[in-house]
């Protein structure tokens, strides 16, 4: 019998179970909880997870949840002999687990006593023994990010435990290339879908394979608040939806600016005043147009774009975002506000279209190759 234990991680872990699982049906789950039942997390594990859903950001958090939910209706709907909630006492104490085949750790952030197991192989998502402890990969990426890379590689190790956190003999040192990194939760998802591939590697190996580095290693905890806002920051840095609204909101200053200029050139001249208003909506957008797209290609996805494309995803954003403004007048019409707030009507359409707008230019207009 094989065993993967957790504790209560259905996201990473869970995926890396259902892999092996697709392999191997000698796998079983093992979640590790309190003696009540609840999640067994200590402060420091709790901070890790607050800080990581502050890094990960809304949508990132909101994926890794569904992942989650998602995975652990597939795990609870296996045989109940394939899903073991122990308490984390009895797991200490190897209470019906001394005599398994194999068993894995993944982000299990507890030590087990060593009189208890033999042959317990644990992923570690960092290069050991220089990423020890918590929050490894981000570790990396913050360090990468900081050097002004944007294409990087991130390690990760599987190790025989022993008596220390994060020690042992190496069986598997190996690293994930990032190529334009643009999402944190997309680098841990593509280091976690080769643990099921190492593990079943190392299903024949023998401790010591690798041989451990002869950096001095150290112990990592999870980032401070200082360090996970800095990192945040890095992050929205380089952030292609980030980058997108601020292109956004430069363009519409812009546009606006250019519409004022056009309108009081336009007056000067007196065949044309009366289709000033007009005349200078119409040539700003144009002008705003072309600023966009090559803004886009050059500043937000950095990649080569289809102009038809832009135009028509322009075009249904136009008209999705005008109908919503008018919505939002009724609205507010009807709700009683003062007319001034039919000011806010169009900005806070062109907020609510966005996250379309964005998925369009990012998958239509400017497709990756």
């Amino acid at each position: 019998m094989k065993y993967l234990v957790t504790s209560n991680d259905w996201a990473l872990a869970g995926s890396v179970y259902l892999t092996l699982l697709s392999r191997d049906r000698d796998w079983t789950f093992v979640n590790v909880v309190a003696r009540d039942g609840c999640n067994l997390l200590s402060y420091q594990n709790l901070s890790k997870k607050v800080k990581l859903t502050v890094l990960f950001g809304v949508s990132g958090t909101v994926r890794i949840l569904f992942q989650h939910i998602q995975n652990k209706k597939k795990i609870n709907m296996l045989p109940a002999a394939k899903v073991i909630t122990v308490s984390h006492e009895k797991f200490e104490k190897g209470i019906g687990f001394k005599n398994t085949d194999f068993v894995v750790l993944v982000n299990y952030p507890w030590l087990i006593k060593m009189d208890f197991w033999t042959k317990i192989l644990n992923f570690h998502p960092g290069p050991l023994p220089e990423y020890r402890g918590l929050m490894p990969i981000c570790y990396q990426v913050w360090e990468a990010l900081k050097q002004g890379k944007k294409s990087f590689k991130v390690f990760y190790s599987l190790h025989w435990i022993d008596e220390r956190f994060d020690n042992g003999p190496l069986v598997v040192s190996g690293g994930v290339s990032v190529t334009h990194f643009s999402s944190l939760l997309r680098v841990y998802q593509c280091v976690y879908s080769r643990a099921a591939d190492e593990i079943l590697s190392a299903l024949c190996a023998t401790p010591g394979k690798v041989e451990a580095s002869s950096a001095k290693g150290r112990y990592l905890s999870a980032m401070s608040l200082r360090q996970t806002l800095s990192f945040k920051a890095l992050l929205l840095r380089v952030d292609v939806f980030v980058r997108f609204l601020i292109n956004g909101g430069s363009i519409g200053v812009i546009s606006w600016g250019l519409q004022i200029l056009i309108y009081n050139f336009l007056l000067t001249i007196n065949t044309l005043t009366q289709y000033a208003g007009l005349l200078s909506v119409y040539i700003s957008f144009c002008l705003v147009l072309l600023l966009a797209f090559f803004s886009m290609k050059t500043f937000v996805f950095q990649r080569a774009g289809l102009w038809h494309r832009f135009l028509l995803s322009a075009g249904l954003i136009i008209i999705f975002v005008g109908l919503c403004t008018e919505l939002l007048i009724s609205f507010f019409d009807f709700v009683g506000l003062s007319s001034g707030y039919s000011h806010v009507a169009y900005p806070l359409a062109a907020i609510l279209f966005a996250p379309l707008s964005y998925a369009l230019k990012n998958f239509f207009v400017f497709p990756k190759k």
